[in-house]
């Protein structure tokens, strides 16, 4: 019986032993107290997180050594809570070293009974959390830091949403949007497509572009694009449709392939904008353009020549050339009229605009002051032609206005008169030999107007009729 007591003696000795060896190697700090505060007890773990060795800390209260200033009332409470018979577990709070850093941690504390169940004292497990806790406030901050980023990406996505949906209306309401297959057929059409085509969607989904073929183009033209579009390029130009009534519709035009995840051609999509108004000016101005351009060639008798503001010849007809002997491509963009006239004649007419006005005129101002006030001005000018000889022209100057009023150019017609003027010196020298040799016969001359039935005598003819 006695050996029985003996051997259960020793084993509660071992497993205290053991006990006391797990608890002193632990890595947390295990601190036990008497009922007055006091230390009783301090294992290794206590001393490798505190710093102070047991011997220090024997009999010392916890305030005293390991709690911060501003601690010690939660830390007497904690106390006086389980010397009560509470458990208090995991509590975080915060300790002082022996180097005056601070630390986080939880500690958790247990009363200590007597074989008689009265409370004797108390144990304290104590465990550094401060890393735990410093990598929880980076994942806090983190959380934060995603949350502010999601935040923003959210905003930012529903500005794009928004900004998208805003270029979608703005699509669908300025531009005729058509998707069709890699073959042509349409797969999807816009509204507004529909609203300038005059066709339904029904009418146009499963159809190709065809339907609305104008026949303005050439087949060259339909091959050359579908050549570059095919090959996965873009494609930009005006394109000519008849809509459901037959009316001709223009269209500055941009066709895009999509191409799929294996490189192929999946669709296309086109994009338009309705051009017709600017179309049928620009090709009514083109005819305009040719029309003038074959008057300017017909008139080869005439010399029209137009210039800008500045006096730069930005028009020289077939007249001008046949009359002058220079090209136009000599003279437009290049010169002013100023070299085609006599330099006496455009002095004395500076001179004279000059004095008239009491402006400083020179150059071409003396070509086309009077026509720049008065509108036009028509006058006897000497032309020098390109190989220095001369002859004379009624030249009319007029201003040339924009459709507010303001001058954007001058515009000089020119009729070659030399044969009249030659003629009309040859009637006045023949009308002067007639007077003296009717003077010589002492001829009675009579002429009359039948325009405005007038009738003229010379002096002979009042002697003859005895007329005063």
């Amino acid at each position: 019986m006695w050996s029985l007591n003996s051997q259960r003696k020793q084993q509660v000795i071992a497993e205290q032993a053991r006990r006391a060896s797990m608890l002193d190697h632990s890595l947390d700090a295990i601190i036990s107290y008497d009922t007055d505060g006091s230390i009783t007890s301090w294992n290794r773990g206590a001393e490798q997180l505190f710093g102070y060795t047991e011997e220090q800390v024997l009999n010392q209260s916890s305030w005293d050594l390991i709690i911060p200033s501003n601690g010690v009332l939660e830390e007497q409470l904690l106390f006086a809570e389980v010397m009560s018979g509470k458990i208090v577990l995991n509590r975080i709070s915060s300790h002082q070293k022996q180097d005056g850093s601070h630390l986080s941690t939880s500690t958790t504390a247990l009363p200590i009974y007597d074989e008689y169940g009265a409370i004797v004292g108390l144990s304290q497990t104590i465990r550094d959390i401060s890393q735990q806790q410093e990598a929880e406030q980076q994942i806090l901050n983190l959380n934060a830091s995603l949350e502010q980023q999601v935040i923003a990406r959210t905003q930012a996505l529903q500005q794009a949403l928004l900004e998208h949906q805003t270029l979608l209306n703005t699509i669908n309401q300025q531009l005729l949007y058509s998707v069709t297959d890699a073959d042509g057929i349409i797969l999807e059409v816009n509204d507004h497509f529909c609203f300038v085509s005059g066709y339904s969607r029904e009418q146009l989904v499963g159809s190709t572009h065809a339907i609305m073929k104008s026949n303005e183009h050439d087949s060259a033209f339909w091959q050359a694009m579908w050549a570059q579009i095919t090959s996965g390029e873009s494609w930009h130009g005006e394109i000519c449709n008849r809509d459901q009534n037959q009316q001709l519709k223009w269209f500055d035009t941009v066709i895009g392939p999509v191409i799929d995840e294996q490189g192929k051609i999946e669709r296309f999509v086109a994009l338009r904008i309705d051009i017709t108004g600017r179309k049928l000016i620009q090709i009514e101005k083109n005819n305009l353009g040719s029309l003038l351009t074959n008057v300017l060639d017909a008139a080869s008798e005439m010399s029209i020549i137009a210039t800008d503001k500045a006096g730069v010849i930005t028009i020289f007809n077939r007249g001008a050339e046949r009359l002058l002997g220079y090209s136009a491509t000599e003279v437009v963009g290049k010169s002013r009229p100023t070299p085609l006239h006599l330099k006496e004649e455009l002095l004395t007419q500076a001179a004279e605009i000059s004095r008239e006005y009491g402006q400083d005129i020179q150059g071409f101002d003396a070509l086309i002051y009077k026509a720049k006030i008065q509108g036009s001005e028509t006058r006897q000018w000497t032309y020098v032609r390109k190989d220095g000889s001369q002859f004379q022209v009624s030249l009319s100057v007029t201003a040339m206005h924009d459709s507010e009023g303001k001058i954007i150019g001058y515009l000089g017609m020119a009729v070659d008169i030399s044969q009249v003027l030659q003629q009309q010196e040859a009637l006045i020298t023949l009308s002067n030999h007639l007077s003296k040799a009717a003077e010589v016969a002492k001829l009675g001359i009579w002429a009359w107007n039948v325009l405005d039935n007038t009738l003229e005598w010379n002096d002979r003819m009042y002697i003859i009729y005895d007329h005063p």
